[in-house]
């Protein structure tokens, strides 16, 4: 199931979220692991009420006004939507949450949530990693799989209007969790940032992951000196 490589690329993307507009030169190790000892038999069949192989049609009719781009960049025949009503937006303690629905030639495959950036900018914002990981434990079971992680560097802040043009250079030292709920049908993931908000989340079956996976091998292939 590819295990290990989603769970490296997911925990790229984490760090970028948490150096949003810094470089960073760090290390992140990985603390604890906890594997559940039975097979995950809660998996859901979709995402808010939008079945796998739902039509956006039909996801329309559960979230409202989709807006789609087409991401034949990427893979051919895939869309992105967010819903364009706020009142159907997904919310995680009173939040709003980036959710990204994806669609593989027309049928519902999965979503990505990572939190708005104008949460990450309060002072003292919820803690969205604790409430969602408690309604996906309450939903989804025990997870396959609970990780800890420790993230420790120097984080280099660079000049900008808010901060007067200053570079600083920021010690930062916090442990962090992720948590993999995964079968042979759907594979779902959900990792903290170090104010223990949402950093990165995902609810997919595993053939539109495996169709990512291919399509990335590709990439890095499919390149020429000229």
């Amino acid at each position: 199931m590819h295990l290990v490589h989603r769970i490296v690329a997911s925990l790229i993307v984490g760090s970028l979220a948490l150096s949003a507009g810094a470089q960073t030169n760090g290390t992140t190790e990985t603390l604890s692991e906890v594997k559940s000892p039975e097979p995950w038999t809660q998996a859901p069949d979709g995402f808010r009420d939008v079945r796998f192989g739902s039509t956006v049609e039909q996801a329309q009719a559960v979230l409202g006004p989709l807006k789609c781009d087409d991401r034949k960049d990427w893979i051919a025949g895939v869309q992105q939507c967010h819903t364009t009503d706020r009142n159907k937006a997904f919310r995680v303690a009173g939040e709003v949450i980036n959710t990204y629905y994806f669609f593989d030639e027309g049928k519902f495959v999965g979503v990505t949530l990572t939190e708005g950036i104008m949460a990450s900018m309060q002072q003292f914002p919820p803690a969205t990693y604790r409430e969602l990981s408690t309604a996906f434990k309450q939903k989804f079971g025990t997870p396959t799989y609970t990780r800890t992680f420790r993230s420790h560097g120097i984080r280099e802040e660079k000049g900008n209007m808010f901060n007067g043009g200053v570079t600083r250079r920021i010690p930062y030292d916090f442990t962090y969790e992720s948590v993999v709920w995964e079968n042979d049908q759907v594979f779902a993931y959900l990792t903290a940032n170090e104010q223990n908000r949402i950093s990165y989340g995902m609810v997919e079956t595993q053939s539109w992951t495996k169709k990512k996976e291919d399509a990335a091998k590709k990439r890095k292939t499919n390149v020429t000196p000229f």
